[in-house]
């Protein structure tokens, strides 16, 4: 099975002069806990809704006056979309994240693939071996 048979290809970016603020709100929208941070498919980082409480909040700073580029993690932690999934768990093992950006030949974002995406869409021997890679407590989990 391949990486971009269970991706999910529906995400936005958000660029990283954007405030915090606008970066919460569309996670709030989407539905979901992680944005790619960049602009015409150019990826510098990701922010997730733990950068936001971790970096912003718990500093006592306002989420309209950090912008996302001060706030999100700029590692990229990535795989390409014609990768077997296996390979993809193995790479989420290794850097203990829950989520990999995904891009195509040329480079190009195309999509995310989650632990999530891999307990819904492969069977249960794939299932359970991507669930042992759940991240450390502690661990930055994007």
């Amino acid at each position: 099975m391949r990486v971009r048979e269970i991706m999910t290809r529906d995400f936005e970016m958000i660029g990283p002069e954007e405030p915090v603020i606008e970066a919460a709100k569309k996670m709030r929208v989407l539905n979901v806990p992680v944005l790619p941070v960049g602009g015409d498919n150019a990826v510098i980082g990701m922010i997730t809704d733990r950068d936001i409480v971790v970096r912003v909040a718990a500093n006592g700073k306002k989420a309209k006056n950090v912008m996302v580029k001060d706030a999100m993690s700029p590692q990229i932690v990535s795989c390409l979309q014609d990768e077997d999934i296996e390979d993809a768990i193995k790479i989420m093992r290794i850097k203990q994240v829950a989520r990999l950006l995904v891009f195509d030949e040329d480079n190009n974002v195309v999509g995310v693939l989650s632990l999530g995406d891999i307990a819904a869409k492969t069977d249960l021997k794939i299932s359970n071996k991507a669930l042992e890679t759940v991240p450390h407590k502690g661990r930055h989990t994007y």
